[in-house]
């Protein structure tokens, strides 16, 4: 096993591994490298979580990042 970082399709790509393990939201890079999903392990989702003492001194600032966050989620 070996752990990687960044676009991990392109092990697969240049022969440097068998298969990956891969997080992906659409599969779009998947494709356009030439990769085909084999088996769905996993519906997963992500947690924006705060330090208690940081969200009360910097509540507007975060709640401002959750807005963007959820701006952005609904255009994706």
């Amino acid at each position: 096993m070996i752990h990687l970082n960044g676009s991990v399709e392109l092990s697969c790509v240049v022969d440097m591994v068998d298969g990956i393990v891969d997080i992906v939201q659409t599969g779009t890079t998947l494709e356009a490298s030439g990769l085909v999903e084999k088996q769905h392990i996993a519906d997963i989702n992500a947690k924006l979580i705060t330090n208690k003492a940081a969200y009360f001194k910097q509540a507007s600032e975060i709640e401002d990042f959750i807005n963007h966050l959820g701006v952005f989620m609904n255009h994706v």
